[in-house]
C-alpha cells in the first residue's frame, strides 16, 4: 500500500481514510481558510485606519503656526512665519527672525523633525531655511535678504524639489 497524502503533503502512512473523513478534513480546511481571510481583511482595515490617522496627524502638524522655545531665561513663542533661518552653534542653535536672534539648546536633527517640512528645509549641515524667505539661489548659495547661506550638495535636491518653479 502507498502512503496517503492529504492537503499539501501530510503523509498518513498506510492509514486508510474514508470518503466521509476526507470530506470532513476539507470542510475544516475551508473553515480555517475563511477565518484566516477574515483576520487578513481586519488587518488590512486596521492598516488603512493607521495610514489615515497618520495623514491626519501630518495635516494637523503642518497647520501649526508656532512653537515655544526656552531662550534668554524665558519661554518664548516663535511663529514659524517669523523665522528666516536657523544656524547650528555646537549644542545650540540660533533662530534668526526679523525681531532678532534667539539661542536655544537643541540639535539641528531635532528641529528638522519638529518644523513643518513644507515650510522649512535643511540647506547645509549647519543651516535650516524657511523656504518662502529665499530670495535667490546661486549655484551653492541661498540668498535670504542680505544674508548668504551655503547650500550643501546633499541638500540641494530637496530644496529644489520643494520650491515652486514655473
Amino acid at each position: 500500500m502507498n502512503p496517503i497524502t492529504i492537503n499539501e503533503g501530510l503523509k498518513l502512512g498506510n492509514l486508510r481514510i474514508s470518503r466521509n473523513e476526507r470530506t470532513e478534513v476539507a470542510r475544516l480546511n475551508d473553515a480555517q481558510n475563511e477565518q484566516l481571510a477574515e483576520v487578513l481583511s481586519e488587518s488590512l482595515q486596521i492598516k488603512e485606519e493607521i495610514s489615515s490617522l497618520r495623514k491626519q496627524l501630518a495635516n494637523l502638524m503642518t497647520h501649526r503656526t508656532h512653537f515655544f522655545v526656552r531662550a534668554n531665561n524665558q519661554v518664548l513663542k516663535l511663529a514659524f512665519a517669523d523665522i528666516q533661518w536657523i544656524e547650528a552653534l555646537g549644542d545650540y542653535v540660533n533662530f534668526f527672525t526679523e525681531k532678532g536672534r534667539y539661542v536655544v539648546h537643541s540639535t539641528m536633527k531635532a528641529l528638522e523633525d519638529k518644523l513643518p517640512s513644507d515650510q522649512f528645509a535643511r540647506a547645509h549641515r549647519s543651516y535650516i531655511v524657511r523656504l518662502d524667505k529665499i530670495d535667490a539661489i546661486d549655484d551653492t548659495l541661498l540668498q535670504l535678504g542680505k544674508k548668504l547661506i551655503p547650500m550643501g550638495e546633499a541638500y540641494a535636491g530637496n530644496i529644489m524639489s520643494k520650491l515652486n518653479f514655473l
